[in-house]
């Protein structure tokens, strides 16, 4: 977080003027665009906050989207609407992040708001100040998928509470753990009257986040499925990370009637996928298999294989055992989804959080050892050259040697009164001894090449 930032705005938010009526213009509907023909121009603000609770937030827009330095009728004085260098815009400007503390952030945008999240809970939501042209808008009233005006209510990052009789209940999850991000599928339904959704057992001991929980009256059993409430949580974001201890709040709330019940599968309870760099993982659960994706290269670059094991127990170890093809300079475990007996949905998917990084290193040593087998060969192909010339070097002494004795003999025989011709040896060369192999162990650095043959298997890369 940028301390000079959150000074100055916290200076701002000490003056009583930040925010107030002057100035105020009605922009409750969105302005057309100049020269974008049809296409609307609509205003989002954001301000609130203080230097000592800065409030996170992010978006994403189905058009594009850019910072704004105006109020656009939001009672806040323009000058108190800042453009900070933290105050990120990504996803080919379809994507903003950004923090307060104290004054304001302020976007113009096309098109509609698909996802909104704030670092807030929902005891929380009056610290902040939300105005959509003009009229001011309560986060869970925005997204693709509203939490407004369903049976679904989202109290914090990792905890909701849904009422009614529901046989299908999917909750969709992240949960941060030694590896990076990761995410889950649960199916804890039926439920009934008053429940709290709080799945700490399927996370434990990690810090987590519901993303989203989806609802019918028939049974969810696979990912995405069609449901009649679907809604996203607006306070789930890469702050829940963060988020303090656990709380033993999982269990049907009916007016205090009964014992309170783990809405979570035994079995989804213990499933957990772990990357142990970039060619090992650990798989622990009992599943009827186990999919993994990777990566490898091969002479035309990044190739990809999918292979499949199972049915698993307790520990699996996912490495060049179990992954199909590794390739020369090693792979890359990319993904691995598991899938629980007898169920055509997957029960927990991760991917690899070090990918990208992992895929860097492969290509940069499968270049490396390219550029070793070359040298490799360039050298085997000179020292050749260099013993042949040798050896023809050193059958020219005798050659010559012969060409004068035979000169001698003519000489000799000059007494007779038939002349002898000097003739020069037509002996062949000797055999060139320069056969292109390189006798050693290869290059240094472990390439692998062994005597002008073929290489050996490739290095193992973590």
């Amino acid at each position: 977080m940028n301390t000079k930032r959150i000074s100055r705005r916290g200076v701002l938010a000490a003056s009583a003027s930040v925010i107030g009526t002057a100035g105020m213009v009605d922009t409750t509907r969105p302005t057309k665009a100049e020269g974008t023909g049809s296409k609307t121009i609509n205003h989002l603000v954001i301000f609130g906050g203080s230097p000592k609770a800065v409030i996170e937030y992010e978006f994403s827009v189905s058009g594009r989207l850019r910072k704004s330095g105006s109020g656009d009728g939001a009672p806040i004085l323009d000058r108190f609407v800042t453009i900070d260098g933290e105050d990120r815009i990504s996803n080919r400007g379809q994507h903003a992040s950004g923090a307060i503390a104290g004054g304001g952030d302020a976007y113009r945008f096309t098109g509609r708001i698909t996802r909104f999240r704030v670092s807030l809970s929902a005891k929380r939501q009056n610290e902040v100040d939300i105005y959509l042209n003009g009229r001011r808008v309560r986060p869970d009233e925005l997204g693709d998928a509203p939490a407004a005006n369903t049976p679904i209510e989202f109290l914090d990052c990792n905890t909701a509470r849904v009422k009614g009789s529901f046989r299908g209940v999917e909750m969709n999850t992240s949960f941060w753990d030694e590896t990076g991000l990761g995410t889950n599928v649960l199916f804890p339904g039926p439920i009934s009257g008053t429940t709290v959704l709080h799945p700490a057992a399927a996370h434990d001991p990690y810090p987590f986040a519901i993303d989203s929980v989806s609802l019918d009256t028939r049974k969810l059993e696979y990912p995405g499925q069609p449901s009649k409430f679907t809604a996203d949580n607006p306070y789930a974001g890469p702050w829940c990370r963060k988020a303090k201890g656990h709380r033993s709040r999982t269990g049907n709330e009916s007016g205090g009637k009964g014992k309170r019940e783990s809405n979570e599968k035994s079995g989804k309870q213990s499933a957990r996928i772990e990357f142990l760099g970039c060619e090992k993982a650990v798989v622990t659960g009992k599943f009827e298999r186990v999919t993994i994706n990777s990566s490898w290269y091969d002479s035309s670059g990044i190739a990809t294989s999918y292979s499949e094991i199972g049915p698993v127990s307790g520990r699996t170890r996912i490495d060049r055992s179990n992954v199909g093809d590794v390739g020369e300079s090693g792979f890359v475990v990319v993904n691995i989804t598991a899938y629980e007996s007898g169920s055509g949905k997957a029960t927990i998917s991760k991917r690899n959080p070090n990918t990208k990084a992992c895929d860097r290193k492969l290509k940069q040593e499968a270049t490396t050892t390219e550029t070793e087998t070359a040298t490799t060969e360039t050298t085997t192909e000179t020292e050749t050259q260099t013993k042949r010339g040798t050896t023809r070097r050193e059958t020219t002494n005798p050659t010559t040697a012969r060409q004068r004795e035979t000169a001698g003999e003519a000489s000799t025989s000059r007494e007779s009164s038939t002349p002898v011709e000097s003739t020069p040896s037509d002996s062949p060369d000797a055999p060139d001894t320069g056969s292109g192999t390189v006798d050693g162990s290869g290059t240094a650095g472990g390439s692998g090449t062994a005597s002008g043959g073929g290489t050996s298997g490739g290095n193992d890369t973590e």
